[in-house]
């Protein structure tokens, strides 16, 4: 079939509408041929590329992939567009416009995807909450571990998120989750949207728990644009108090921004998504642009969220019964690979990496 022809593409549309033979040999075909793409396949692919890019520069001979990535690499080069291994290397930049132009062009999301591809050869095998025993679950939203190792004050252990995002990661432990079913006595107190009934609802996803404290329903701040955490410190002790769950997961919306702890960015400096959004825009890329912050004062602002968070989590041991954990969903980018916050795809170790600290309470 000839796909610049409009009467060839409607003719083959009228041997599929009436040939079931043909619709199932094409099936099968379809099948058959989506097999090929694999998370493995595209790993494979993307480190001949890169080898092919390697060894070519050494010897001369490039194959026209690997050319192409060369030309990326050359414009990189030409405006100074080098993907920085670690956030100090754009902590002050001039002029940090040219991240958005960049990946703008690449594809954010395709480039996004390219780095947690190769990402997924440099992390261990992710671990979902029902593979291992805890009665309490404290989530940090957003919490990398080695900057909860820094505010905690001493190394603690961690494991590998699913995903990360939220989404992704409530799906991989909740909705897809073959051994959901041990979550059944659980109750879920939440400041985040996404982490409710509503949005497993909206995906027509299964709600495996027992109960569930949509806190942002009722202490949603207006003004600070997020949930405080006292707000959720409150709605988890009154869950405690009221229904005595054997199992509780209380979801911290902080560190995730909007940043309200002693370095603050306030509210109509970032752009935030509508409930159940996915794809959220915090405005960091915004304010970089403007000049009004560096990579290295958000980080920090993003350090002064986890001190607000941190007394909370201490009050709340004080309450709780059995083994507690504090962990979080997913990590945060600074910088890294040229990305920021946490964007769908990049499965990479700063994202994925989170701390899982168990307190015998």
């Amino acid at each position: 079939m000839n796909p610049r022809s409009v009467d060839a593409i409607r003719e083959a549309m009228k041997r599929v509408a009436s040939d079931e033979d043909l619709r199932r040999e094409l099936r099968e075909k379809g099948i058959e041929r989506g097999q090929k793409f694999t998370w493995e396949a595209s790993a494979k692919e993307h480190l001949r590329i890169f080898t092919n890019v390697y060894e070519g520069e050494k010897w001369g001979r490039v194959d026209p992939a690997s050319r192409a990535m060369l030309k990326i690499s050359d414009l990189m080069d030409r405006f100074s567009l080098r993907v920085p291994e670690d956030s100090s290397f754009v902590a002050d930049a001039p002029n940090p416009i040219w991240r958005r132009n960049f990946l703008s062009r690449l594809g954010r999301e395709v480039y996004a995807r390219g780095i947690g591809t190769l990402g997924k050869l440099a992390v261990g095998r992710p671990t979902l909450l029902t593979e291992r025993e805890w009665d309490h679950l404290i989530i940090l939203d957003a919490c990398r571990h080695d900057v909860f190792c820094a505010v905690y004050g001493e190394d603690v252990p961690s494991i590998t998120s699913p995903a990360g995002h939220t989404h992704g990661w409530l799906r991989a432990n909740f909705a897809r989750n073959p051994d959901r079913s041990r979550l059944q006595d659980v109750w879920l107190v939440s400041a985040n949207p996404i982490a409710s009934a509503d949005y497993f609802n909206m995906h027509n996803w299964p709600f495996p728990v027992s109960g569930c404290i949509n806190v942002w329903k009722e202490h949603w701040d207006e003004k600070l644009l997020t949930v405080h955490p006292k707000d959720v410190f409150q709605e988890a002790v009154e869950v405690l108090d009221r229904y005595e769950p054997r199992r509780t997961i209380i979801h911290f919306l902080q560190p995730h921004a909007p940043y309200i702890g002693n370095i603050k960015y306030s509210a109509n400096e970032f752009e935030f998504f509508q409930p159940f959004d996915v794809t959220i825009d915090i405005g960091v890329w915004g304010l970089l642009e403007k000049g009004e912050a560096t990579i290295h004062r958000i980080k920090r602002a993003y350090e002064s969220n986890l001190q607000l968070v941190m007394p909370y989590v201490n009050d709340l041991l004080d309450r709780l019964d059995g083994k507690v954990v504090i962990s979080a969903d997913h990590g945060e980018l600074f910088g890294e690979y040229g990305l920021h916050v946490h964007p769908i795809g990049a499965y990479v170790p700063e994202l994925v990496t989170v701390p899982w600290l168990e307190v015998e309470t």
